[in-house]
């Protein structure tokens, strides 16, 4: 079953193209983060993103997963903007610093 961290380790290292940059935005280590996107393609069984000396780029397959893993996420912010309204229960989910993106690009 894939998990919600996993696509959020997902999208944001296609967003700034490398692991290290994720780990850095994620407040986390390279080693983790590839672990994590290991796991992913595992449990997919394709790779998501294509690794090289140079870094990483997304495959055709990885693109695809990309586009629904950003509609889920997204998804799961607008559930988390609708509990603040559930009658003092709160839904809680922890997200990446979106602002952190921009300056590691």
């Amino acid at each position: 079953m894939l998990e919600v961290t996993e696509l959020q380790y997902f999208v944001i290292c296609a967003d700034v193209r490398s692991f290290s940059k994720a780990a850095r935005v994620l407040y986390t280590t390279q080693p983790n983060v590839s672990k994590v996107i290991s796991s992913l393609e595992k449990e997919l069984g394709r790779s998501l993103f294509e690794r090289s000396s140079r870094g990483i780029r997304i495959t055709p397959y990885g693109e695809a997963v990309r586009e629904y893993a950003q509609n889920i996420l997204h998804n799961v912010s607008l559930i988390d903007s609708l509990s603040d309204h559930n009658q003092g229960k709160k839904f809680s989910l922890a997200t990446y610093p979106s602002n952190m993106i921009s300056r590691l690009l």
